[in-house]
């Protein structure tokens, strides 16, 4: 099932089917289903298959990605109108 969490920490040898939404994910298992992290660590067991969207990524070599990357771009404040007469 999906998961959604501060704080992900996967096994490597646990699987995961379903999307994941964390504000920090450290994979190393199996993943069938879209990811999206502020801060996602990828290690060289881990095998995704999906697509994933984060702030900041680090990828170990040997990992396997099937899918599309994305970088988020977040504003930290929303843009302001001033009426000038």
């Amino acid at each position: 099932g999906d998961i959604t969490c501060a704080s992900l920490v996967q096994g490597e040898k646990s699987t995961v089917t379903g999307a994941i939404k964390a504000q920090s994910a450290r994979l190393s298992g199996t993943v069938h289903g879209s990811i999206e992290a502020g801060e996602l660590v990828i290690l060289k067991s881990a095998r995704i298959h999906g697509d994933v969207s984060y702030d900041a990524l680090t990828i170990e070599q040997g990992a396997q990605v099937d899918g599309r990357f994305a970088h988020r771009i977040h504003t930290s404040e929303e843009p302001s109108l001033t009426l000038v007469s």
